[in-house]
């Protein structure tokens, strides 16, 4: 089970983004992060994995309709891509014709040219 840290405003005791450089609820600023368990305190980047003294940090809960939301998203954009390139197939095949025609068509020519000139 993954886990990662819950960032808390020591003031207000409201849940705020990792990020956060102030609270959204009461607006005091953060210089730094303290464990609710421990109480050890320090920057952002060093509780991100949770508490590096004594190991805390919340269970990351993920709703699984956001799980299939994210899915169908995915889903989604793959079939785009696979749409464009069948596009992209289809383009080509209709608008080109096989080599062996173009192949035929530019040793032949020259020959029909000599043979008129010669003639006429």
């Amino acid at each position: 089970m993954s886990t990662h840290a819950k960032f808390v405003c020591e003031n207000c005791q409201t849940v705020v983004d990792a990020n956060a450089k102030f609270c959204p609820t009461c607006g005091k600023f953060f210089a730094a992060v303290k464990c609710p368990k421990c109480g050890k305190v320090g920057t952002t980047y060093q509780f991100k994995d949770g508490c590096p003294q004594c190991g805390y940090s919340e269970p990351k809960t993920t709703d699984s309709s956001e799980k299939k939301d994210e899915l169908n998203g995915d889903i989604k954009k793959i079939d785009r891509i696979f749409k464009k390139q069948r596009k992209i197939k289809r383009r080509m095949s209709d608008d080109s014709l096989p080599l062996w025609i173009y192949i035929v068509s530019f040793c032949t020519l020259p020959i029909l040219i000599v043979l008129f000139v010669l003639l006429f």
